[in-house]
């Protein structure tokens, strides 16, 4: 980029996974913390919520479950374990 050097080495493979609700969802009305803490729990791991629908699908977009790992597989099971959790909220 710009002519400068890229490291393209991987520091830690991430995952993610994707909470999906049908258009007539209304989502959660209101948030309980003790479940995000629950989700916040596994390690290295980040969630985003999301309150608005996906203009551009019919489905709507609850929330996502990000985690990372030294190994892609590792990753990708704290995602899924979040996504889980996140699960309780809707």
């Amino acid at each position: 980029i710009l002519g400068f050097a890229v490291d393209t080495i991987m520091i830690s493979p991430a995952a993610a996974e994707v909470s999906y609700a049908g258009a007539e969802s209304t989502g959660a009305k209101d948030v309980d913390l003790r479940v995000v803490a629950e989700a916040l729990a596994v390690a290295e791991s980040d969630v985003r919520l999301f309150d608005r629908p996906d203009e551009t699908d019919g489905r709507r977009r609850l929330g996502v479950a990000l985690a990372t790992a030294p190994d892609p597989i590792v990753a990708r099971d704290r995602a899924r374990r979040v996504s889980a959790v996140l699960r309780k909220l809707w």
